[in-house]
């Protein structure tokens, strides 16, 4: 929509520069366009009204392809900036990484791809056959009012009730016998895991095995064995 002599300046929650759902549009918007200032903010920051969020700027011109690092900058909590200067080679890796620029955790990590290139993924373990491991979310929370009661056969949970090895809250909510079809994936036990904490906080990863039956919400990450073996599935 970006006139060909124009430029567009973009807000967005800090994910779009490395998470999975966004590669196609980054690998797009890196190739149609010349991305010339990248800048992250930390969520403690504050830019918004009621709401802690990282998030990123950048301004990008159309009809050329991004063929060097844009410029970098980063922001801490009391918005003190800290410019970056990415190396060729860094460049280099943030493309063969599907465009992935870590501001989030950290742009040193960069340093560290050559070490790590030849490891197996978590996709591999996903990719065992039949009785392998499978990862992903279940139900939408999105309007999920519209859809839970107070009885039914399906539990309905959400991130905020996990706790570290075990429930903060019980479930008293149910998905409703006319609600969303349930997922294949509620005849396993499964390991659920929160989507709600910093990466900088000590005890970031909350995470409790759920008995087959019950239903998470989208603001969990799920994983199980689809051969059922629960030993394995305590292992991990």
């Amino acid at each position: 929509l970006t006139k060909a002599r124009g430029a567009s300046g973009v807000v967005s929650p800090a994910s779009l520069l490395g998470d999975q759902m966004s590669k196609a549009l980054r690998v797009w918007l890196y190739a149609e366009h010349e991305v010339c200032d990248v800048a992250y903010y930390a969520a403690e920051a504050r830019l918004f009204e009621r709401v802690d969020q990282t998030c990123v700027t950048f301004v990008a011109k159309p009809g050329a392809r991004t063929n060097h690092a844009p410029r970098v900058t980063l922001y801490n909590r009391e918005r003190v900036s800290q410019a970056v200067r990415l190396s060729p080679a860094d460049w280099e890796a943030v493309q063969a990484d599907g465009f992935v620029l870590p501001v989030q955790f950290g742009l040193e990590l960069l340093h560290l791809r050559a070490k790590w290139k030849g490891l197996p993924r978590f996709h591999d373990l996903e990719n065992q056959g039949g009785d392998g491991l499978w990862a992903g979310r279940e139900l939408d929370e999105t309007n999920h009012a519209a859809f839970v009661g107070r009885s039914g056969k399906h539990p309905f949970i959400k991130g905020r009730m996990v706790a570290r090895f075990g429930m903060a809250e019980e479930p008293k909510q149910f998905v409703r016998r006319d609600g969303p079809k349930v997922p294949k994936s509620v005849a396993f036990h499964r390991i659920v895991w929160r989507d709600v904490s910093r990466p900088n906080q000590k005890r970031r990863l909350q995470a409790t095995v759920i008995p087959p039956g019950w239903v998470a919400g989208n603001s969990l990450h799920v994983a199980y064995y689809r051969d059922g073996d629960l030993e394995r599935l305590h292992a991990l």
